[in-house]
């Protein structure tokens, strides 16, 4: 199977965070007059004195932790996001329905990273027989609910296949009601489900309830994802991004999570205002002592609302601009009066665009006792020849133009000491965007 490239993860997240910054749902298309820079523009709710945000919608966030209480079921992960609503909120009851409605909408909300809306579905049976709910399932972990039937709870007791153990019975005239707790925590997007109650009654044997809720960005961040592209390891990049808060005018940045990506460094949190509030221009930097490979990451900041961050997605493709055939090699056992040669072949990781030029070699941390004069290396350079030179990377064969070919001879000398040569190698190159490489080196002299 083909390896994956660091550049195709790359190219890989960067899509995944287009279709959608917070992770959880795709964002929706904006609606037709509106602007999401304009704070205006947007239905706002007014903070509690805690900072809680409050939305105006039929149901209001709870507290998550009151999720485990009584008999709900499957609280704590989030809503599937859906890109459309497939759930007509005008469809009628079907006739011979025990429920009063069967679609609850939620309205829409501003996201918090914590939030629990509570809804119901009255419901009597009015078919003059005793009958029985012999299950009542949700489309997701993110549904809880709640069954009562004349008042008192019914233990929704569950067997392996996640199933009702026994049926809940329901007299004639009984009312009950089945209480929701959707839990839209985490994104922006629509969300959507259902409850499926199945019964004894032939009018009814399966009752689809739906629920829906529009989840709105709290924070609109400009650029949603900050890409800084291809980037040396000991390259330093500048950043800044502009975020409004569309919920309230007056809002204050309290802190940056502690928690940072490597590289990922702060440097102002300028407040401003206009006409539509307050925002904020944050700068930053990304860089340098980056690793090879990396490609960025999350700022997590904190807000004078309670669970109402906002994140900062610093995106960037960290890449090794030098190959080497290999970090490591041996002079094994040989006679210490003959000299040993071993090459070593560096080259540019893209050679149509890149260059390099190797400045020096440094001998460092020998074996106690080893003459650093003992070895020494020789740098060849690249020759005029354009011609394709075939070099095998531990099994991989790698084809590189001889014009970016750089050699390294590495040459024991006649009547060297000792039982151990071991060394390592550190490679210079005069691009100061371009990191040492190390190549470690042991041998045996005998003799």
């Amino acid at each position: 199977m083909k390896p994956i490239s660091r550049f195709s993860l790359y190219a890989a997240v960067i899509a995944a965070l287009s279709f959608s910054a917070t992770g959880f749902a795709a964002p929706l298309p904006p609606q037709k007059g509106s602007s999401t820079k304009k704070g205006a523009d947007v239905q706002k709710g007014q903070p509690a004195q805690d900072g809680t945000i409050q939305n105006k919608s039929q149901g209001q966030p709870g507290d998550s932790d009151a999720a485990d209480d009584g008999q709900a079921t499957g609280v704590g992960q989030h809503a599937q996001p859906n890109p459309g609503n497939p759930y007509d909120p005008k469809r009628p009851v079907p006739e011979g329905s025990w429920f009063k409605k069967v679609h609850h909408d939620f309205g829409t909300h501003y996201e918090q990273r914590k939030m629990l809306l509570e809804g119901s579905y009255e419901f009597q049976n009015s078919t003059g027989k005793d009958q029985s709910i012999k299950d009542i399932q949700t489309s997701c972990k993110c549904q809880g609910i709640r069954l009562f039937v004349n008042g008192k709870e019914a233990v929704l007791a569950r067997n392996v296949e996640r199933k009702l153990e026994k049926p809940i019975p329901v007299p004639k005239g009984a009312k009950g009601v089945i209480k929701l707790r959707f839990d839209v925590s985490g994104g922006e997007g629509q969300r959507t489900g259902d409850i499926r109650v199945t019964t004894t009654d032939k009018k009814m044997e399966t009752a689809i309830l739906t629920c829906a809720a529009l989840i709105k960005p709290a924070y609109v961040v400009d650029p949603k994802v900050i890409d800084l592209g291809r980037m040396s390891p000991v390259e330093k990049k500048d950043w800044s991004a502009v975020v409004r808060c569309m919920v309230r005018k007056k809002w204050e940045v309290k802190s940056v999570d502690p928690v940072k990506p490597q590289g990922l460094v702060v440097k102002s949190m300028e407040k401003k205002a206009d006409e539509d509030g307050s925002y904020y221009l944050i700068k930053g930097t990304y860089g340098p002592d980056l690793q090879e490979g990396a490609y960025g990451g999350t700022l997590l900041f904190h807000t004078d609302a309670k669970d109402a961050p906002f994140t900062i997605q610093v995106l960037a493709d960290v890449k090794a601009r030098v190959m080497i055939d290999t970090t490591f090699f041996s002079f094994k056992s040989f006679p210490r009066n003959e000299p040993q040669t071993h090459t070593v072949s560096v080259w540019p990781v893209d050679p149509q665009r890149d260059t390099l030029e190797i400045d020096r070699v440094e001998l460092v941390n020998p074996a106690p006792n080893f003459p650093r004069d003992h070895v020494e290396c020789v740098i060849e350079k690249p020759g005029k020849d354009k011609k394709i030179v075939t070099i095998n990377v531990a099994g991989f064969e790698k084809q590189v133009p001889g014009d970016k070919l750089w050699r390294l001879h590495f040459r024991t000398k006649p009547g060297i000491k000792g039982r151990v040569l071991r060394f390592k190698a550190k490679i210079h190159f005069k691009d100061k965007g371009t990191p040492p490489k190390l190549v470690r080196v042991n041998g045996f002299p005998r003799g």
